[in-house]
């Protein structure tokens, strides 16, 4: 097993009325030789809020993409499918880009990013 580097991630797109959207994910990169991720997401305080695992072979089927979220000018990207290893936790979306997988943090416009990663740090560890 082996910790990854995750790093903050911004998308902005136009949509068809002339706004604009951005989304904002933590990031981490596909590892040749994988055969799982354990993401965990924790609170500020260092407790965990959330546990999924992802399979290598889930993400290889999952198309790359690069359709933006929540511009109606696109149909919605392809999740990755995950498995929740918490009870009651809320599915995530993870996304496949050409840089890596994308966990989707928080969107909308307008509003400073920053708590959201300070209050949501993740981890991102990798099995072969």
């Amino acid at each position: 097993m082996q910790p990854l580097t995750v790093t903050p991630a911004r998308e902005r797109a136009s949509t068809k009325s002339g706004t604009t959207t951005e989304a904002h994910f933590w990031e981490f990169p596909t590892v040749p030789g994988a055969r799982h991720y354990t993401i965990t997401v924790c609170n500020k305080a260092g407790g965990i809020q959330q546990r999924y695992h992802v399979l290598q072979s889930d993400i290889d089927a999952t198309a790359v993409t690069s359709i933006p979220i929540l511009t109606a000018d696109e149909p919605f990207p392809p999740a990755i499918p995950v498995r929740e290893e918490l009870t009651g936790t809320v599915r995530a979306s993870f996304y496949r880009r050409e840089s890596g997988i994308r966990y989707l943090l928080v969107w909308g416009r307008g509003f400073d990013p920053a708590p959201y990663y300070e209050n949501n740090p993740i981890h991102v560890v990798v099995a072969y």
